[in-house]
């Protein structure tokens, strides 16, 4: 199992634009803001399009999730006050956002790595934000979910990779997220037509107040690129699935 720290973001878009007009920006003008902060901030950089393809039994999460790896919890405190990112990216969020993104820094876990991770993904991904019963403890929430051999959303997935992110901060406003890949959206609602439910649901899960959404990634910075030396993240630890 392979662990890294990444800023997880939720966005949603501005409600006077067109879905396609947000994805749009997003990939552009938005991603090339970006790419400043890199490689002092970021080490790897993918933007998680919503498909906006229901998934049943979960409320879509937003419009897109970036996902931001960085060196070090340093790193991520620094970026949010850094020029580069104060002159660029912040001013262009209103462009295309309606509120600014609610994130939290979190610790990854490969728990299935899956195949080499490639630049270009042939791959859909199902995000996962999950929420805790009010009755839970956050503790013995994270001790039943690390605890689990499969995603506690599905007891038999068949996925190709599968990875959790558990919020640093107790107070963030999810307890965790799985991520799931699948080679297509056909595979993937085949997969969720047979869903089966993990008896640790039942207590581990709130399903009302967890969100889902169905995604395509845009890998905007790769390490496989060798734009980074001393901070190279190898291949196969990288995100997503092919």
């Amino acid at each position: 199992m392979r662990s890294g720290t990444k800023i997880v973001g939720m966005l949603d878009r501005r409600r006077d634009l067109s879905i396609a007009h947000f994805h749009q920006h997003w990939r552009g003008p938005h991603a090339l803001e970006a790419l400043k902060l890199a490689p002092e901030f970021i080490v790897q950089y993918v933007q998680n399009h919503s498909l906006h393809i229901p998934i049943p039994g979960f409320e879509e999460a937003c419009d897109g999730c970036p996902v931001v790896w960085v060196h070090d919890a340093e790193a991520a405190a620094g970026m949010s006050r850094s020029d580069a990112y104060r002159t660029g990216a912040w001013i262009d969020e209103p462009r295309f956002m309606e509120f600014r993104s609610r994130g939290f820094v979190g610790h990854e876990e490969v728990v299935d790595p899956g195949p080499r991770m490639l630049r270009f993904p042939c791959s859909v991904k199902a995000m996962f934000f999950l929420k805790r019963p009010e009755t839970l403890s956050r503790d013995d929430f994270l001790a039943g979910w690390r605890a689990l051999p499969h995603p506690l959303v599905h007891a038999a997935p068949e996925a190709r990779r599968y990875v959790r992110t558990i919020p640093d901060d107790p107070d963030a406003w999810f307890d965790g997220l799985e991520e799931l890949w699948w080679r297509d959206i056909a595979g993937f609602q085949a997969a969720w037509s047979n869903r089966v439910r993990p008896e640790a649901a039942a207590a581990l899960l709130d399903e009302a107040a967890s969100r889902a959404m169905l995604v395509e990634e845009n890998r905007v910075v790769w390490p496989e690129e060798g734009v980074f030396v001393a901070k190279r993240v190898n291949p196969g630890d990288a995100p997503g699935a092919d």
